[in-house]
């Protein structure tokens, strides 16, 4: 039996969402900040922390939503009001979207901007998932 897979313009939107964020963390990883304005020190410790953790926290949040959207997709799981598995990965990538949101203020450059931007829109993509289960 051949199943067809019909993306509607609303999920592609989400998943074109989701992939440039994906992009947006990953050049803010890989890009030095070549701030001229920064000194060129060495920044410190908890710098170097929050620096990683804050875009950290919103990659796993975007990766999660990415997941749970593939899962509903494919149709690997049905999603219905109070199951589990559902409950547990919005929670998850709520509270992981809250700490990117908290630490990223503790960072400077391209990884602040990044990780506060992906943490709102993907903290409003996991609102607007758990907006969705309550209704179906």
């Amino acid at each position: 039996m051949d199943k067809q897979f019909h993306l509607d313009f609303g999920t592609t939107v989400l998943l074109l969402v989701s992939c440039a964020n994906l992009i947006l963390l990953l050049v803010a990883f890989l890009r030095p900040n070549n701030d001229p304005s920064t000194p060129s020190a060495r920044p410190s410790p908890g710098a170097l922390l929050y620096g990683t953790l804050g875009p950290g926290l919103a990659c796993v949040s975007q990766i999660l939503y990415l997941v749970l959207g593939a899962a509903w997709l494919l149709r690997w799981m049905h999603f219905y009001p109070g199951n589990p598995i559902e409950t547990y990965s919005i929670l998850a990538g709520l509270l992981s979207s809250t700490g990117a949101f908290a630490t990223a203020f503790l960072t400077t450059g391209r990884r602040r901007f990044a990780a506060i931007f992906v943490a709102i829109t993907t903290g409003g993509l996991w609102l607007l998932s758990a907006i969705a289960s309550v209704a179906i």
